[in-house]
């Protein structure tokens, strides 16, 4: 391979070993046949398991401790809110960019029209499986990860 290039080959060719260790996995019996989409972690006694961060109450730190615990749980409540109200609403967006991406990049290639598609069909085409394999590549992985916290 040329340095500092990647072809499409090369990408083509990792998508399919991503994919086959995910269905090798699933054969195995190392990934669960179906996990729910949040899992909460928890103790081996089944109580929550609570994850923190430390905060200055006291000394020089404590000027700015309230802020820091305050943003904090702002970030954390935000990303759980839209993790489990708002997840289809952002994977949505994220395929919007995507489409976004590929009709920039034609249109900058003076190829945004019906024939420049059909010559670009093995990018676009390229760019739908690798995204659809990158996120089951990392929904299996969060999923197993999920399943270690139990």
């Amino acid at each position: 391979m040329r340095s500092g290039k990647v072809s499409r080959r090369t990408v083509l060719k990792a998508a399919g070993a991503m994919a086959g260790a995910g269905v090798a996995a699933k054969l195995a019996g190392y990934l669960p046949a179906g996990a729910p989409a949040v899992t909460r972690a928890a103790t081996p006694s089944g109580t929550p398991l609570k994850i923190g961060f430390q905060v200055h109450r006291t000394g020089i730190g404590a000027v700015y401790g309230k802020g820091y615990e305050r943003t904090a749980t702002a970030a954390v409540s935000l990303a759980t809110r839209w993790y489990t109200e708002y997840a289809w609403y952002l994977r949505g967006a994220a395929a919007l960019l995507a489409i976004a991406g590929i009709v920039l990049h034609l249109r900058r290639r003076n190829a945004c029209s019906l024939r420049g598609a059909q010559a670009n069909l093995s990018l676009i085409v390229t760019t739908a499986v690798v995204g659809v394999l990158a996120y089951g590549a990392l929904y299996w992985i969060t999923t197993w990860l999920g399943t270690l916290a139990r």
